[in-house]
Formats: C-alpha cells, sequence, structure tokens
C-alpha cells in the first residue's frame, strides 16, 4: 500500500516525471479495492469502545470511497447529524513501516550510488515521504489540521467560497476520523463551485 500511495503522490509531480508516466500513475488514485465490512466495523467498534449503535442511528457498511490507508463511509448520528467516518484499513500500519523502511534504504543507496540521487537529494525526500505518511497514519493529526485551516480562514478569508468539515471529537482517534458530510467539489476537482 505504502508503493501505491507513493505512486499517487508522483502522479501529482509533473516537474518530476513525464505526461504519460503521470497518466498511468493517476490510475493509482482510483483503483483502491475496499476491506471488508466486518474488518472495518472490528476498528470502529474498537476505536471507539462500544458498538456502533451508542454512537450512530445509521451506518452505510458500503463504503463511500476507498483509498491506499482508509475508506470513507456515510454516517448519522444520534442526534440525527449527517456525517462521514474515515477509518484506517485494518493492519495497514505495519505493511506501511515495512514498505517505508524499504523505501528509506533504496533512497539511502540511490544518493550513495548515483549522481541522479545525490543531485534529487533522494534520501531527503523519502525520509520526507516517510515522516508524511506516518503522520497520515494518525487521524487525530487530519482533524487537528482541519482545525488549524479553519481558524486560519477566518482570520484571513479566502478569496473562494471554501469549507472545511467540523469533525467530532468525541468520535475521533488516530484511527477513526468522523466529520460532518459536505456537498460539494473538492480542490482538485477543477470543476465549479457549488452554492
Amino acid at each position: 500500500m505504502t508503493f501505491v500511495k507513493l505512486g499517487q503522490v508522483l502522479s501529482t509531480r509533473a516537474d518530476l516525471l513525464p505526461a504519460p508516466y503521470l497518466r498511468e500513475l493517476a490510475q493509482l488514485q482510483q483503483q483502491v479495492a475496499p476491506a471488508p465490512w466486518s474488518e472495518i466495523q472490528d476498528v470502529l467498534e474498537s476505536e471507539l469502545e462500544g458498538p456502533l449503535e451508542q454512537f450512530f442511528a445509521d451506518f452505510d457498511p458500503e463504503p463511500l470511497a476507498a483509498a491506499s490507508i482508509g475508506q470513507v463511509h456515510r454516517a448519522v448520528l444520534r442526534n440525527g447529524q449527517r456525517v462521514v467516518a474515515k477509518v484506517q484499513r485494518p493492519g495497514i500500519r505495519p505493511v506501511v513501516e515495512r514498505d517505508l523502511d524499504i523505501a528509506e534504504r533504496l533512497g539511502q543507496m540511490l544518493e550513495t550510488r548515483t549522481d541522479w540521487g545525490r543531485k534529487m537529494g533522494t534520501a531527503a525526500l523519502t525520509a520526507s515521504f516517510a515522516d508524511a505518511l506516518r503522520e497520515e497514519l494518525d487521524f487525530t493529526v487530519e482533524a487537528r489540521n482541519m482545525t488549524a485551516l479553519e481558524r486560519a480562514m477566518e482570520a484571513h478569508p479566502p478569496a473562494q467560497r471554501l469549507t472545511v468539515p467540523q469533525h467530532e471529537p468525541a468520535l475521533t482517534t488516530p484511527r477513526v476520523l468522523v466529520m460532518q458530510e459536505l456537498d460539494g467539489v473538492t480542490l482538485s476537482d477543477g470543476g465549479r463551485w457549488r452554492n
């Protein structure tokens, strides 16, 4: 999964790779199979320390989206609020750590053995990628970033209409992030803004 994530990151780097490679790597953003519902439910109930019915009036077992680190499901809180729950893939942390160890050793080897690696600083690049991916494995970091972004936007309103979803602190753990469900387009969609 880590190398899928690396491919996803590289698919956005037109400064590093030619267009044919970018097109092929971009397919990785659309081709991640979801984890089985029973495993996702186990993660949710373990992280939230109780049965789903204790926290949610409804929880859709069919994922809205699946990615390399986790997947997102629609749900309704017991107070009727529509939310989405981002749930980390079961067993992903040891897989990522193993893959990151390989990637970091490869980055160091490329830097010491190749001119290209030295020029690119591959050891620092892979170390930076590893640090970012380890942070991505802790959904509380994402929740803090959402709060910080919202505060920054309040202090300096953006020119375009942007909305940061509110997260549910009581339902946010390192492996689960429950947040307000929003309709609209993402910044990466490049589509029109909805009112």
